[in-house]
């Protein structure tokens, strides 16, 4: 229990504030360009283009199915 209540001492919670302040935000708003690119190479390419448009590849599977875009299936031939 000791170690719990220095750690909330004002100055450990100053630093730790410090600390995350400093950590990039990893939200990153999707452009109209990184829609269109979406659009029209996710349903051949899928997921793999994430990496071009500097995304998570969940990030890329999530923004296609809000924007109804599907992976195009093959028909077996």
């Amino acid at each position: 229990m000791q170690n719990l209540k220095r750690k909330c001492t004002a100055s450990y919670q100053d630093k730790v504030v410090k600390q995350l302040e400093s950590i990039p935000d990893r939200t990153l708003a999707w452009s109209k360009f990184d829609d269109d690119m979406i659009r029209k190479y996710y349903p051949t390419k899928g997921s793999f283009i994430a990496e071009v448009l500097g995304k998570s590849r969940n990030a890329v599977q999530k923004r296609a199915s809000i924007l109804g875009v599907k992976i195009k299936r093959g028909d077996g031939n």
